[in-house]
């Protein structure tokens, strides 16, 4: 964070609170140094409390109407593919999932997992990084358009803003397939899976902790209820 502006998730989870105590830190140290990013917060502030229209001198109207899109869909449950978006710092690490179970059925394409690392040329994709909350858990997703109709997906899942022990992740597609993972390092990762709804469970001890219900196709994601 210190060395590159932040991203508009990153103000989202300081603003609501789900950011945990060293990125905080980092937060506010980087906006004490960085007058771009710092009136990008104002402004996202500003906008969140529906004070529109306003005047913002320090920062160009396009870049302007990109942040006030960004924070107005990010508050709808919807996210839109975008160049801006590289992978953050914990997606870049090798991932060592392994593979429990999987299957394909009615054009669910679901493979074996296969690990990104630092050369991999993901700033050329269309991206979207996302961090939701369910229960206690802090949930973050990154995904990557890797096809026209095919996405990989890198999920890490904290619990108080600590790495938690025995767990596993699940995707199941609505009407297509399942794919479970346990997460052994930072994250785990599932590759070529195709547009759709999709039901993200987080289990430990083969008791659910956390489901997030998403759908996600060639304009966006959107969190179901």
């Amino acid at each position: 964070m210190k060395d590159k502006c932040i991203t508009i998730d990153i103000m989202s989870a300081y603003i609501f609170k789900y950011i945990s105590e060293e990125d905080k830190n980092q937060f506010e140290e980087h906006l004490s140094n960085c007058d771009l990013c710092l009136n990008k917060f104002i402004f996202m502030q500003q906008c969140l409390e529906e004070k529109i229209p306003v005047k913002t001198p320090d920062i160009k109207q396009d870049i302007s109407s990109v942040i006030f899109k960004l924070i107005k869909q990010k508050i709808k449950g919807f996210w839109q593919w975008t160049n801006e978006i590289t992978a953050p710092q914990w997606a870049l690490y090798p991932a060592q999932p392994v593979l429990i179970s999987s299957y394909s059925k009615n054009s669910c394409n679901i493979s074996s997992y296969r690990s990104y690392n630092q050369n991999d040329e993901v700033q050329e994709r269309n991206n979207m990084l996302i961090t939701h909350n369910v229960n206690n858990f802090l949930i973050n997703l990154f995904i990557s358009k890797i096809e026209e109709n095919n996405f990989s997906i890198k999920i890490r899942v904290l619990e108080d803003y600590n790495q938690v022990e025995d767990l596993s992740i699940s995707l199941e597609k609505e009407n297509g397939g399942y794919d479970s993972k346990n997460l052994d390092g930072s994250y785990v990762m599932f590759d070529s899976m195709s547009f759709g709804k999709y039901f993200l469970i987080v289990e430990q001890y083969a008791d659910e902790k956390a489901r997030l219900c998403f759908e996600i196709n060639r304009q966006g994601l959107t969190i179901k209820d």
